[in-house]
């Protein structure tokens, strides 16, 4: 029975794990000085290589002739390990495991001494899956296990899992293998299988893996078996889906010529050819990246393009700066989410869209360009005189020194300017201006003041309704001149210190007087409150004093909590 290639090249030492030299490494030196931890937790993106490294892990540990960093992989246990059906070497998917009542089992179980391991291992993978009482249950178990249990945890989101398991494993990061990692191993497979393959072939492949080693296995076993002699980039571009090189280079040309006719003519051509709008955003963020890699460091070591996309690089990264690519990013990004949130019924129109706001917009001009060229315009008046400046003031004549003995003259002083005497000094706020009106007003009276005092205050809420609540309790008490002089209690006197909301309750009253007026405040406490109290208590005294009340006491053996008089029972002042 057929095997597919994503199982049969599975890599059975350290050494064969791809790109992930690093973790190989440090788990082989733990091996040999005998450091092994009790759990571990692999992270990483899909087909980085997290199971496989498990299982060499957990060969290498229950190997015959283990714990050993190199397991034999031919004795009993390595084979069953490889197989995965070996009783002591549990595999556990945590996506369809992932109640309480699973890891219940698993706790259970670890009690137990393996059955001929060494060790009993739990490979938890997807752990990220499991509920916040399943991770409750595992906790107490994987902080201190038995002597001979070993957890490897498995999962692509390690943010989602607790802080209370990530502090208690090993972790291990898994980064994406390169471009030359796996285009090396693709090749020798090839080799291996006696396949043909070109090289640009060969870059596209590793290319749609993006960096991951299972998702390239099951391209090339499709390859393998569509291919009938040597398998070329075009094949490998049509069994994928994927737009032409050629048509994401011609895009981009399109782009930074501003023609929308090219581009436009592409867009045509891939969905002629059923490339999936998605698809082909994707593409071209791909080759985005790269631009932007490129046109920010001139490093084109990792760039990811191949063939044609790739050799006109160079070229457009001269023509292009990085805030152009930048832009292109960010319009490209936004077309693909609308396509993944579905936001419009067709997907091809977030992909025309983004193509017609780019194609139309050229070439950048740096700020700092249009600064320069701002600054080298030259004056549009030429013969136009220079600004004339304004003349210095005269310097007073120089005063002769007078003869020795005599007493030096007095320079009189400069004369000071006195400010006219009127009604809008007489009264003057600090930080206001001196009111002089242009026009005679009929006098400012009490009464006149008080029958506009509402409509100010309207006004005024009209505008600012914070303000108008610090009048509550004010009113006018006089009016004079220009000046209205309010009354109210201290703490609301106290708000209006304030200049700015001064100044707006001014411009208000101006609007409705139809005169420029000033104000004066007088802050009044309220009356009668002490007076009212001292006669509530005199009341209450001489009430539980009463003949009916004690009366009333006696015959039910009670005792008077309290008692108040009815309400008007007490006017101001005390009296009854």
């Amino acid at each position: 029975m057929y095997e597919v290639m994503a199982r049969r090249c599975r890599p059975g030492a350290f050494k064969e794990v791809v790109g992930q030299d690093h973790i190989a490494r440090t788990l082989q030196n733990a091996i040999r000085r005998d450091r092994v931890a009790h759990a571990y937790l692999f992270t990483g993106g899909h087909g980085c290589g997290k199971t496989s490294m498990a299982r060499i892990l957990a060969k290498a540990l229950v190997c015959e002739k283990g714990p050993t960093p190199e397991p034999c992989g031919v004795c009993a246990l390595c084979v069953d390990v490889a197989a995965g059906r070996d009783a002591d070497v549990l595999e556990i998917d945590g996506a369809s495991n992932n109640g309480v009542e699973q890891i219940r089992q698993l706790r259970e179980q670890a009690a137990y001494v393996p059955n001929r391991a060494r060790f009993k291992i739990y490979i938890i993978d997807e752990v990220h899956m499991l509920s916040d009482n399943a991770f409750n249950a595992l906790l107490k178990t994987l902080e201190e296990p038995p002597p001979h249990v070993k957890f490897i945890l498995a999962t692509t989101d390690p943010h989602k899992v607790p802080d209370t398991i990530l502090s208690r494993c090993q972790r291990f990061d898994f980064r994406q293998v390169g471009s030359a990692d796996l285009i090396a191993f693709f090749r020798r497979l090839a080799e291996a299988e006696k396949v043909g393959i070109a090289d640009d072939a060969l870059d596209a492949v590793a290319a749609f893996a993006g960096g991951s080693v299972r998702d390239g296995l099951v391209l090339l076993d499709q390859l393998f078996s569509f291919a009938d002699k040597e398998i070329r980039r075009s094949e490998v571009e049509a069994l994928r889906g994927a737009a032409p090189a050629e048509t994401v280079a011609a895009v981009f040309g399109a782009f930074l010529a501003g023609d929308p006719a090219a581009a436009f003519a592409a867009v045509d051509d891939i969905a002629a050819r059923g490339v999936n709008a998605g698809d082909f955003l994707d593409q071209l963020i791909a080759f985005g990246r790269d631009l932007m890699l490129l046109c920010a460091t001139g490093n084109a070591g990792r760039l990811t393009a191949y063939g044609p996309a790739r050799e006109a690089l160079p070229e457009f990264a001269k023509r292009a700066d990085l805030e152009t690519a930048l832009l292109y990013l960010d319009v490209l990004a936004q077309a693909r989410t609308r396509v993944r949130a579905r936001s419009l019924s067709n997907p091809l129109v977030a992909l025309e869209m983004a193509v017609a706001r780019l194609s139309g917009l050229g070439r950048l001009n740096p700020v700092r360009d249009l600064l320069d060229k701002l600054a080298s315009v030259p004056d549009p008046r030429p013969d136009s005189p220079p600004p004339e400046r304004p003349a210095a003031p005269a310097l007073p004549p120089p005063v002769a020194p007078a003869p020795e003995g005599d007493p030096a003259p007095e320079r009189p002083p400069p004369p000071v300017a006195e400010p006219e005497a009127g009604p809008g000094n007489a009264h003057r706020q600090p930080g206001e201006e001196d009111v002089r009106p242009e026009e005679s007003f009929a006098p400012l009276t009490t009464d006149l003041a008080r029958s506009a005092w509402a409509g100010i205050r309207d006004r005024l809420a009209a505008r600012n309704p914070a303000d108008a609540r610090h009048l509550g309790g004010v009113d006018v008490l006089s009016a004079a001149e220009d000046v209205v002089t309010l009354s109210g209690p201290p703490i609301t006197i106290e708000a209006w210190e304030d200049r700015r909301r001064l100044s707006r309750l001014r411009e208000a009253a101006s609007e409705v007087l139809g005169r420029p007026v000033r104000f004066e405040f007088k802050a009044v406490a309220p009356v009668g409150l002490k007076e009212r109290a001292a006669g509530m208590n005199a009341a209450r005294e001489e009430l539980l004093r009463h003949p009916a009340v004690e009366t009333v006491r006696s015959l039910f053996d009670g005792e008077v909590v309290d008692c108040r008089p009815a309400e008007g029972a007490v006017r101001e002042g005390g009296e009854e």
